[in-house]
């Protein structure tokens, strides 16, 4: 709110200062300089139950009750200036000074015949003359309800982030704890399909091994994406960075994917620019962020089609994310690229791609299951690094091509 003035003060005839008052929607009030009442509007009378005619001559404390005074100073109103009142401050100041305040907020009790109710107040004062006389015109806002509000939120967000801490520390906790069973169901697989081996015995027993290594590899990789999710977010580790091979990276991932690309008789397709290409990272997460956006393009491309996998060297000193957003760390770079075949990223999907658990339509998550962590693990991953992930679709139909960018070193020759 803002009550605007010339040099002096705002200059009024009363009549028209009355007329001016009592057709503004905020309550206000005029005051001397020692905060006594003159006046009062409509919107004041109707907020205070106290009419105009007994308004008149109060003490602004006698209105409205400040919650503002110390503990020994004496109560605000009955004639007497409460030594802590930030409404008689305020008008006090703007008398004095010529200078009006702004939106000042303020606490106060308003009188009503059950009692005292707190309240809190925007008020901003002016000086003004009348008749050669100088006054306070102070109009005031109550602002209690959105204060109401925006208290609720803050508890609400403080909450909401204990729940998430509780959340990823569950998280954390239950990955570690399922590491272990995971393990020992590994392990034995192995020992039976050995000792089948060595009786030489050729059943559907070995079936049902594929099986069960299968699902446990499933297994495992949700259980990483759970753990790796979490400790980028905060709860473990920083990240272990050595210099790297992306390229060597990139093959082994490309190597692991194949066996899940050939029940589909998907080939995997190697582009890279060079035979080396030395990044800072740690591998074992690296690996699993490329290997997540293979293990994805692999889900969602038809069967007998083609996945694109590379690397190439970008000798720039600076790197500019699509999103306008700059890489931090200084060039060159290493650009890695996974192409799919698949349905192709549209719409809210395009936007969320990269959100933890989500999964897009209710049709693809029938068609292919999953948590809907991989990639959201994949550009925590990434960001924890110092580099950017994103994504590019040409429409619905037409596959997705998935970039990484980290600030790379050295680079070999092909």
């Amino acid at each position: 709110m803002k009550l605007k003035k010339g040099n002096g003060g705002i200059r009024r005839d009363m009549k028209a200062l009355n007329e001016f008052m009592d057709k503004f929607p905020s309550m206000m009030m005029i005051t001397d300089g020692n905060a006594r009442v003159k006046r009062i509007n409509n919107a004041m009378e109707k907020y205070t139950g106290v009419s105009r005619g007994a308004a008149a001559g109060m003490m602004c404390g006698d209105l409205i009750c400040c919650a503002n005074r110390l503990k020994s100073g004496p109560e605000c109103g009955c004639g007497k200036e409460c030594p802590d009142c930030g409404v008689r401050k305020a008008i006090e100041y703007t008398f004095k000074t010529g200078k009006p305040v702004e939106n000042k907020e303020v606490e106060f009790s308003s009188k009503h015949p059950g009692g005292k109710i707190k309240r809190i107040l925007l008020i901003s004062t002016v000086r003004i003359t009348t008749n050669r006389e100088n006054s306070v015109l102070a109009a005031f806002d109550d602002i209690t309800g959105r204060k109401s509000v925006e208290t609720a939120l803050k508890k609400n967000n403080k909450k909401l982030k204990e729940l998430d801490s509780m959340k990823s520390n569950f998280i954390s906790m239950a990955s570690h704890e399922l590491r272990t069973p995971i393990a020992i169901i590994k392990g034995y697989t192995a020992v039976i399909r050995q000792e089948l081996e060595r009786l030489g015995i050729d059943s559907v027993i070995g079936g049902y091994l594929d099986a069960i290594e299968l699902n446990s590899k499933k297994l495992e990789n949700i259980t990483e994406d759970l753990l790796d999710s979490s400790l980028i977010r905060g709860c473990g580790p920083r990240l272990d960075k050595a210099p790297v091979d992306a390229v060597k990276v990139l093959r082994k991932c490309i190597s692991t994917a194949d066996e899940q690309a050939g029940r589909k008789n998907i080939s995997i397709v190697e582009e890279t620019e060079t035979d080396c290409l030395i990044v800072e990272a740690d591998e074992p997460r690296l690996s699993r962020a490329i290997g997540n956006l293979l293990d994805n393009a692999v889900k969602f491309s038809s069967e007998g089609s083609k996945v694109t996998a590379g690397i190439s060297f970008i000798n720039e000193k600076k790197f500019m994310l699509p999103d306008k957003s700059p890489i931090k760390a200084a060039g060159p770079y290493a650009l890695i690229f996974v192409k799919d075949s698949g349905p192709g990223i549209t719409g809210k999907d395009m936007e969320h791609i990269f959100d933890s658990f989500y999964q897009g339509d209710n049709s693809i998550k029938r068609e292919h299951p999953g948590m809907g962590l991989g990639l959201s693990t994949a550009r925590d991953i990434i960001m924890a690094h110092g580099g950017g992930l994103w994504v590019e679709s040409r429409g619905k139909g037409k596959g997705a091509v998935f970039y990484i960018v980290l600030p790379a070193g050295e680079r070999g020759n092909k």
